[in-house]
């Protein structure tokens, strides 16, 4: 508070607590919020005066309350009041105690150069961060004015203190920006400099708010150079811990505030409220509210306005209500139930948002979850909140004297005096007589604004009736008899419990021949005397004697002194004055009618004067009652009865006339006057008149220092800045002139203003709810003579004039009409809280626990924790961005960072509903899954897609973060406008080239994958502002909407839809789960079908070798091994390739790898079974010899280590890299990196395929010396020998190409289904294909021929001559034939 800057500071401003070593001895002290609340909200719609400045939300300037519109008709919060520890102040400070210039509130600024370390402490961060989350946690559990507003206050006041400030700061200029050009949608910033521009700065009225009397600031869009926040800067985050995860949530902060400060701001608009956000005054929107319930039954009833009554001539003018005008007061009768009836009227009338705030506010039965305008319930629990205990006036509910009440003006007694000229308190009466308050049954009343209260802040100060000040005073019923008794024939004046006996008539018989009437003046006559001629109600051109005040005569009686005339006062219960010279006045007391009824019933001599009853010659101000009404010789006198019907005259004559004497004795008057625009004052945002030297008419204001059309200059601009244009008028002669479109005399009314601003059509259609309208009113003439009333036979008897019994409040049916707009406001409110807040605050909180010096700089920072609830879930991922509600007929419009959803008026069907939106980070459903493998693979492994279809398949690509949209009752929802936002239209633009369907997508509460709705035909591109978005008309057949948890505060059972910008690929819905594509799915299928060829015959091979061995009863001979090895490679590989294209092997990398590599170790068995018995054939002394038992066990153990290498590849991969940590610290923003894994497995590939390799290398050659060795065992060509020779052909083959094609696989590092196919089709396929041709050539000889083949043999050396058996025996013993 010491160092608030004050610019011309003409007023002091007082603050509550008073800052210490301050002075001043000023005005209009800050009050305590308790204290105000408790004066001023007390009774329902208290809260209309309220707005706070802190809802200023302009680019980074959020904090201060400079812009003056929001200090019209408010009560101001300074954000920036705090106490010696930052904690904020609640006080308030009374509108129109700032001077007239007066400076913004500076807030504190920070270089960005500051290190970060130096300035920002996470540990002060934090204790502020816990206050602002606790105050929003309330404030979305909030839903009136009272409620919102201080706690949305504290959030400003917290974000604006030392440790929020230097952390954002430091964190701003960790992001690269740059200048763009952005278009500001719908602004009234004014675009010129004061000094650069000048000339075009002065006549701007968005810049120059002096012309805001003529002129208004007309929204239009415009560009602008704004500093967008681009990318995080990787040096400024080095201190961080985890760049990942902090530039994820820098990236956010940037966003964040690129959104509020650009074109498409957080700012909610509710039609007529909302917009109030940005908006000059609440009570515009509140007004328009009104007009839709209260006011347009006041006005069907004949309340009026103002409760004063509906104004009439005669009972002409009344046919609308009773039919009866009731001559002395002029106004029309009204019936006398006429509460119970608007009662009926706003029961009948409420629009759906009252009934949405009485289903919220009122208590309702559990088993009803709404109730609409014509539930009896409804009715019934509106009537309860309506019905009270008052004061009131069975005859006449216009009489506002005793009943509870509001009073305009009241308490503003010291300045409206300082206004007038008098002084305080002495004058005190003649304060009351000139600018007395203006009674009004609710506090929505459109008072006269006279000149005197329109620089002394006038509100409404609550007067409630009791009991004890109910009057409880009999009297007589019949007003002129002697005593109370008896039957008379009377007429009981309308709306009054008057009543008046005939003079004449004894009889009830005589009663019904008898007549009675009102005469124009108001007075009761009689029989002949209703037979009066008609006058006429218009003035024509002539001379008479009138009053200058326009009033209609003064009732007086004769004082001594003031004491005698306070006495009157006293004795008649009439507001009586001292005048002069032993004159006193009941100036209330307006009509010869009722000045006689006084007289009357009070015993005290009063006496009527009127201008019109002396002749010109003594209309000179001579006497008191004269100078009292400032009679003058008028221009002007009552139209003759020919003359009437064919005359009028025009409201504007009372005002375009100006006094040419300077006294009042006598008082000269000519006809014209100098009007003005009067100039707008910019601390109450509004147009003023000076009190000193002008007037208030029906329009602008009335210059009284200028009495000439030669001295009325057009246009004048005074020492203070203040300007305004200038016409003069004369009185109008015809209808046409006096409802001319001319400056003067057709005007622009605003919503809650009665006097016209001089703005033409188009500045003031740019404002809420102002209409052109004419100052003035043409009045055609008319003969009004004596108005019948009827006689009735009566009781003369005692009665009360008030009776303290129940009746209906119409202050309490305002309030909840005005408690409807105070909630669409307050929600309106919290969306724009919510928005701009909550998610820059998560992002700032784990920035700063993750680069503070004394941050924690742990996993902990990144928690997501943003959805204030009261469970604080860290599964739930969304963040809270808007909370609103939405009525049939009321057009919303709610933005949040990630989308805008527009509530059109035919959105809803009979029931208001309530929602909530939050925002879903598009990173939640980026996958990071490890591409690289051991085993080489048909094609590259490719990460899960976020968007899949029912069946699996993955058919589209995310471009902007989701919307999650909880409804309180969903089956209210007809339809309404969902545009998503796109993140980066660049990328989006790009990614169109394989996925070219715009859609939307959804998902569940599991957040596993987002599914396309297939709507794409209903999307459509919107451009708001600078962002791109793809918008649709969300219904229960666009979007599914769900049951889950959305609020477990308000309903655990709430529906809900999740909501993505997507693209696809075309036929997204009916597209097939397909891991492989098209042709490497063939190619793989056709592997399988070759190696079950490959089986069967090897299965044809065995069956009949078992057969035969079953008839020969011989051993299992060698190839047989062989065939059955080879039979579990084909199973093995057969299993792979129908399961593989599946994709059932994905997520299990390791049994993968099992099911491919095993076969490969199946065929390095088989060769070394080969090589085994080749080398005892080849290395026999005898061919029937055993081979010794150490041979066995080094072969058996060859095969072990074989078995064991590739048991050992497997562990390290599934228990060791599989198993590696590939968690993230910010689950849902930054994707799991697997690069450690990937580098591992790519290591591991790299030396397995080199062992695989360099193995099948030594085998073949192995194989192919010790075939060698065999096949020369006989030097003759035998069916043995070819057997031999073509086996380890086949083999030695396979594996030397197998070598060949796997090397260049690995050198190249590359992946192609074809070369894989063909590796395995000639290395494996054909070699098995080949061998069972050798298994099976005997009985494919058989089958083609008929007869074995030869088994002939030429005997080799060695056997000839070790054995004498013949020589390829052994060989045989390897087939066994």
């Amino acid at each position: 508070c010491n160092t608030w800057l004050v610019k011309a500071a003409t007023l002091p401003i007082m603050f509550y607590p008073p800052p210490a070593g301050v002075g001043y001895t000023g005005l209009l002290p800050v009050t305590p919020y308790e204290t105000f609340i408790a004066n001023n909200l007390s009774v329902p719609g208290g809260s209309r005066e309220l707005v706070f400045a802190s809802v200023l939300r302009i680019n980074e300037q959020r904090f201060f309350a400079s812009d003056n519109d929001y200090l019209a008709n408010a009560i101001v919060y300074f954000p920036t009041l705090s106490d010696s520890t930052g904690i904020p102040v609640d006080a308030v400070l009374s509108r129109r105690t700032l001077p007239a210039n007066y400076g913004s509130i500076p807030t504190s600024s920070f270089s960005t150069s500051v290190s970060f370390g130096e300035r920002c402490n996470y540990e002060s961060f934090k204790d502020i961060d816990t206050l602002v989350r606790n105050d929003i946690e309330q404030l979305i559990r909030s839903a009136l004015f009272f409620q919102v507003f201080p706690l949305r206050y504290r959030v400003d006041t917290l974000l604006a203190t030392e440790p929020i400030m230097l952390c954002q700061e430091w964190l701003k200029g960790s992001i690269l920006r740059e200048e763009q050009q952005v278009t500001q949608v719908n602004s009234t910033a004014c675009v010129w400099d004061e000094l650069d521009n000048p000339v075009e700065y002065l006549n701007d009225p968005c810049c120059n708010t002096a012309l805001q009397a003529t002129q208004c600031c007309v929204p239009f869009d415009f560009a602008q150079i704004q500093n967008v926040y681009l990318e995080p800067d990787d040096e400024a985050l080095l201190v961080c811990n985890n760049l990942d995860c902090t530039k994820s949530f820098v990236t956010d902060y940037g966003n964040s505030n690129n959104i509020r400060d650009g074109s498409s701001q957080c700012s909610a608009q509710i039609e007529g409220v909302a917009s109030l956000v940005l908006s000059d005054n609440f009570a515009v929107a509140l007004s328009l509210g009104l007009n839709d319930t209260t006011t347009l039954c006041r006005n069907q009833l004949g309340f009026g306005d103002n409760f004063q009554g509906v104004p009439c001539r005669s009972d002409e003018d009344c046919v609308a209500f009773t039919g009866v005008c009731n001559m002395q007061s002029r106004v029309c009768r009204i019936p006398q139930n006429s509460l119970a009836l608007y009662l009926q009227c706003f029961l009948d009338e409420s629009n759906e948002l009252i009934v949405g705030v009485v289903n919220e506010l009122l208590p309702l039965p559990p088993e009803i979850e709404f109730i609409d305008q014509f539930d009896p319930i409804y009715r019934a629990s509106v009537t309860a909140v309506a019905s009270v205990t008052d004061c009131i006036n069975p005859h006449n509910v216009l009489d506002l004297g005793k009943a509870s009440r509001y009073l305009w003006g009241a308490g503003a007694e010291e300045c409206k005096a300082a206004i007038l000229g008098y002084s305080y308190p002495e004058d005190l009466d003649l304060v009351e007589r000139d600018c007395p308050p203006q009674p009004c049954l609710g506090n929505t009343c459109l008072m006269s604004s006279a000149q005197c209260y329109k620089q002394c802040n006038p509100t409404f100060e609550a007067v409630p009736s009791s009991a004890a000040d109910c009057p409880a005073d009999l009297h007589c019923n019949i007003m002129n008899i002697g005593s109370c008794s008896g039957f008379h024939c009377a007429y009981c004046r309308y709306d009054t419990d008057e009543c008046f006996a005939h003079p004449t008539a004894g009889t009830e018989g005589e009663c019904a021949a008898a007549r009675a009437c009102e005469l124009p003046d108001g007075s009761i006559a009689f029989d002949s005397n209703c037979d009066a001629s008609p006058t006429c109600d218009v003035n024509c051109p002539g001379q008479s004697c009138a009053s200058y005040l326009d009033l209609a005569g003064v009732c007086s009686t004769p004082a001594a002194n003031s004491n005698e005339c306070d006495e009157v006062e006293t004795t008649t219960g009439e507001v009586s004055y001292y005048a002069e010279n032993s004159l006193c006045v009941l100036p209330l007391v307006r009509s010869s009618s009722k000045c006689v009824e006084v007289s009357m019933v009070t015993g005290v001599s009063t006496t009527w004067f009127s201008c019109g009853d002396i002749d010109l010659a003594s209309c000179d101000g001579s006497t008191a009652s004269q100078r009292y009404l400032q009679c003058f010789v008028d221009e002007y006198e009552r139209c003759s009865v020919a003359e009437c019907t064919s005359s009028g005259e025009c409201t504007d004559r009372r005002w375009a006339r100006h006094r040419t004497s300077a006294g009042i004795t006598p008082l000269l008057v000519e006809y014209g006057a100098c009007f003005s625009s009067g100039y707008f004052d910019n601390t109450v945002g509004e147009t003023l008149c000076h009190a000193e030297n002008m007037a208030r008419p029906g329009i602008g204001c009335l210059e009284l220092d200028v009495t000439s059309n030669g001295a009325c200059v057009r246009e004048e601009v005074n020492e203070f800045g203040e300007y305004w244009l200038r016409t003069w008028l004369t009185p109008a002669t015809n209808s046409a002139q006096c409802l001319a479109d001319v400056p003067g005399r057709r005007g622009c009314q605003g919503v809650g203003e009665l006097f016209l601003s001089w703005k033409n059509r188009t500045f003031c259609e740019c404002t809420i709810g102002s209409q052109v309208a004419d100052a003035w009113k043409w009045r055609d003439g008319r003969l009004v003579g004596p108005q019948a009333r009827p006689l009735q036979w009566m009781e003369a008897q005692q009665v009360l004039t008030y009776n303290y019994t129940s009746s209906i409040s119409v202050d309490r049916l305002e309030g909840l009409a005005e408690a409807s707009w105070d909630f669409a406001f307050t929600v309106a409110a919290i969306s724009d809280v919510l928005c701009e807040t909550n998610t820059i605050l998560t992002s700032l909180e784990a920035i700063t626990c993750s680069c503070a010096t004394d941050g924690t700089k742990d996993a902990t920072c990144f928690d997501i924790q943003s959805n204030f609830n009261e469970q604080n879930d860290p599964d739930d991922i969304s963040a809270l961005a808007a909370r609103f509600g939405a009525c049939p007929n009321l057009e919303t419009i709610v933005p949040t960072p990630s989308s805008i959803l527009t509530v059109s008026r035919t959105s809803l069907r009979t029931t208001c509903s309530f929602l909530n939106a939050s925002v879903v980070e598009s990173s939640w459903f980026e996958n990071s899954v490890s591409t690289a493998t051991v085993s080489f693979q048909f094609q590259e492994k490719r990460a899960p897609a976020a968007v899949r279809n029912e069946k699996g398949a993955s058919v589209g690509v995310l471009i902007g973060d989701g919307t999650y949209i909880s409804f309180r009752q969903a089956f209210a929802f007809v339809e309404f406008e969902a545009c998503l936002r796109i993140q980066d239209t660049e990328q989006a633009d790009r990614l169109r080239e394989g996925y070219p369907v715009v859609d939307v997508g959804y998902t569940t509460l599991d957040y596993d994958f987002v599914r396309p709705l297939g709507i794409g035909d209903t999307v459509y591109e919107k451009l708001i502002g600078e962002a791109l978005f793809h918008c649709f008309p969300m219904n229960s057949t666009t979007t599914p909407v769900r049951n889950g948890t959305i609020d477990p505060v308000e309903n655990p059972n709430a529906n809900y839809a999740i909501v993505f910008p997507i693209l696809t690929i075309p036929g997204a819905l009916t597209a097939e789960d397909q891991y492989l594509d098209d042709s490497t799915e063939a190619l793989v299928y056709t592997l399988g079908a070759l190696f079950i060829v490959d089986m069967l015959l090897l299965l044809v091979f065995l069956f009949n070798m078992g057969r035969e061995m079953y008839l020969r009863k011989g051993n299992v001979p060698a190839v047989a091994y062989l065939a059955f090895l080879l039979l579990m490679v084909c199973v093995f590989r057969i299993i792979f390739m129908f399961v593989y294209p599946s994709g059932r092997l994905d997520d299990k990398p390791a049994a993968e790898f099992a099911l491919f590599e095993v076969s490969t170790f199946l065929l390095f068995t088989t060769v070394i079974i080969c090589i085994k018995f080749w080398n005892e054939l080849a290395n026999r002394k005898a061919f029937f010899t055993r081979s010794s038992w150490y041979t066995f066990f080094l072969y058996l153990g060859i095969l072990l280590l074989v078995w064991i290498a590739f048991a050992v590849v497997i562990i390290i991969y599934s228990e060791v890299i599989l198993d590696e940590d590939t968690s993230t610290a910010c689950l849902g923003r930054v994707p799991a990196s697997t690069d450690e894994q990937d580098e591992d497995t790519r290591t591991l590939a790299i030396v397995y395929q080199s062992l695989i390799i360099f193995f099948t290398f030594i085998l073949a050659c192995i194989f192919a010396f010790t075939s060698y060795r065999l096949f020369n065992l006989s030097k003759n060509i035998s069916r043995a020998k070819m057997f031999i020779f073509r086996l380890g052909s086949i083999i030695v083959t396979a594996f030397f190409v197998r070598c060949i094609l796997f090397i260049i696989i690995l050198a190249a590092d590359f992946t192609s289904a074809v070369y894989l196919f063909l590796t395995i089709f000639f290395t494996e396929v054909c070699m098995i294909f080949f061998c069972q041709l050798l298994f099976n050539w005997k009985y494919i000889v058989t089958i083609f021929t008929g007869k074995a083949p030869s088994t002939t043999t030429t005997q080799s050396r060695a056997s000839r001559t070790n054995t004498g058996v013949g020589g390829d025996s052994a060989l045989h013993s390897v087939m066994d034939n």
